[in-house]
């Protein structure tokens, strides 16, 4: 019983000299040693953890940024290729100007003159002088022209394509000469004319002959190729507003005028 007793009162010691701190659970030995020798038992009491929350903001923008960077990407890329083609165009469009600018233009110098005309029962004679020159900066090559006499107004356009596809032989044809020692063909030579910048050439076509009428038309095509081997086409319609049935050989020469609207040049 006395042992008992002790044991209480050494836990009444203990108590009354724990500080408040350590009552309240900051206390963080688990035991005191007192003068006398007891050991006093200390409660500890444990803080329930706050809960911590963590912001997500990165988390969240995250896919946003990706998004805006990949739309960034596709906008560059985009643009790059738009700024590309463009230099493209200009570029060809600039090359294309040039080609235009240097080239040689081959046209007709009106007026088309007829010099001869010799009106017969059912037929009438003439002859004429086509005047082409070369208003371009560079020679042109290949000059071949062909003509027409039409009468009715209806077959200008089709005697202008006829034109057109025998001068186009014409040009592209090339000729040989018969070698007869060595029973072979010898060199050959490109056929057509070579007009230079502001030169100008007359084509004489002699005794054309067509049936005979009041008003006639002479229409044709020039071929010719330019420095850079490139093909061209002249079309023309000349026609005369005079009965040619009544001239006499004093009304000439007669100079004829192009036909509104038949005549072209690429």
């Amino acid at each position: 019983m006395g042992i008992f007793i002790a044991y209480l009162m050494g836990i009444l010691t203990a108590l009354r000299a724990t500080k408040p701190d350590q009552a309240t659970g900051k206390q963080d030995k688990s035991s005191t040693e007192h003068n006398d020798g007891t050991v006093g038992i200390v409660r500890a009491e444990i803080a329930t953890p706050v809960p911590i929350s963590v912001k997500n903001e990165p988390q969240e923008r995250h896919p946003k940024l990706q998004l805006a960077k990949t739309i960034a990407e596709i906008i560059g890329i985009s643009a790059a290729v738009v700024l590309a083609v463009i230099t493209v165009l200009q570029w060809r469009e600039a090359h294309r100007n040039f080609l235009i600018d240097e080239r040689a233009w081959v046209g007709i110098r009106h007026p088309t003159s007829i010099t001869v005309i010799s009106n017969g029962p059912q037929e009438s004679t003439i002859t004429y002088v086509v005047n082409l020159q070369n208003y371009g900066k560079s020679v042109a090559t290949r000059v071949w022209l062909t003509t027409n006499i039409v009468t009715d107004p209806q077959d200008i356009v089709s005697y202008i394509d006829a034109s057109c596809k025998e001068s186009n032989d014409g040009t592209n044809a090339i000729l040989h000469t018969w070698n007869a020692d060595k029973a072979e063909k010898a060199v050959g030579f490109v056929t057509g004319d070579t007009i230079f910048p502001t030169e100008e050439e007359g084509k004489w076509f002699y005794n054309i002959s067509f049936k005979r009428t009041g008003v006639l038309f002479i229409v044709g095509c020039a071929v010719y190729k330019d420095q850079f081997g490139t093909t061209h086409h002249t079309r023309f319609c000349d026609w005369s507003q005079i009965d040619i049935t009544k001239l006499s050989a004093s009304d000439l020469p007669l100079m004829i005028y192009p036909f509104f609207g038949a005549n072209d040049a690429d």
